[in-house]
C-alpha cells in the first residue's frame, strides 16, 4: 500500500491540487526540493512529459512518485498553445497579457478549446509506470473571470457550467478538473493500485 507519494512538480498550484484530491486516502505527500532543477520537458505530448517528470523525480526520490503535464489546445489556434502551454503562459510579462493575446488571436474565430491534463504514476522499484489522461472541453472567455490562482482557471468554462474554474472555487474545481478527472481514471482503471506498490 501506497503511504508516501512523491509529487513530481516545484508548482505550488499542481501540489496544492494534488493534495485537496488525494487527501481522502490518507497518503503524505512530499515535494522535490526547490534547489533540484527541473527536468526539460523535451517530449511531444503530454503523457509522455509525464511519464518523463515521474521518472525523474521518482528516481531521485526513491519512491513513487505522481507527475502530470497539463495545458490547454484550442483548434482555432491549431492546438496551441498544447503541451508549451506553462512556456506560452511564462514568455508573457503577466497572466493578462497572455490573455489579451489569445483573444486577439481568436477574434473572429470559434472560442472551443479542451484542458488536458496527462498523469502517470511510477514505481522506481519495479520500474513501472502508469498513464492515463483526463480531458475538460469548454469554452474561452475574455476578458478573464475570477481570480488568478491557476493555469488558464479565469479564461476556461467547462462545458455544462456557467462559471469559469477560477470562479468555482476550489472545492468544486477539484470535484470537476481534468487533473481530478485523470486521477479518478487512474483509480477505477487500477483499483489495487494504492495496495500494490
Amino acid at each position: 500500500m501506497i503511504t508516501h507519494l512523491h509529487i513530481a512538480s516545484n508548482n505550488k498550484g499542481k501540489q496544492n491540487e494534488f493534495g485537496v484530491i488525494l487527501s481522502p486516502h490518507g497518503i503524505a505527500l512530499s515535494f522535490p526540493d526547490a534547489a533540484i532543477p527541473e527536468p526539460e520537458e523535451t517530449e511531444d505530448t503530454f503523457e509522455k512529459n509525464a511519464i518523463l517528470k515521474a521518472r525523474y523525480y521518482g528516481d531521485l526520490a526513491g519512491i513513487p512518485a505522481l507527475a502530470d503535464d497539463s495545458g490547454l489546445e484550442v483548434p482555432a489556434l491549431g492546438g496551441m498553445p498544447g503541451v508549451k502551454s506553462a512556456r506560452w503562459l511564462k514568455s508573457f510579462p503577466t497572466p493578462q497579457d497572455a490573455w489579451s493575446s489569445m483573444a486577439a488571436d481568436l477574434a473572429g474565430k470559434s472560442h472551443a478549446a479542451r484542458l488536458i491534463c496527462a498523469l502517470s504514476l511510477y514505481d522506481p522499484i519495479g520500474k513501472t509506470v502508469v498513464t492515463v489522461q483526463g480531458i475538460c472541453n469548454g469554452t474561452l472567455v475574455f476578458p478573464p473571470q475570477g481570480p488568478q490562482r491557476f493555469g488558464f482557471d479565469p479564461i476556461f468554462i467547462m462545458d455544462g457550467q456557467t462559471k469559469t474554474f477560477a470562479e468555482l472555487g476550489t472545492v468544486e474545481k477539484n470535484k470537476i478538473s481534468p487533473r481530478s478527472k485523470a486521477l479518478r481514471t487512474l483509480l477505477d482503471m487500477r483499483p489495487d493500485i494504492l495496495y500494490a506498490i
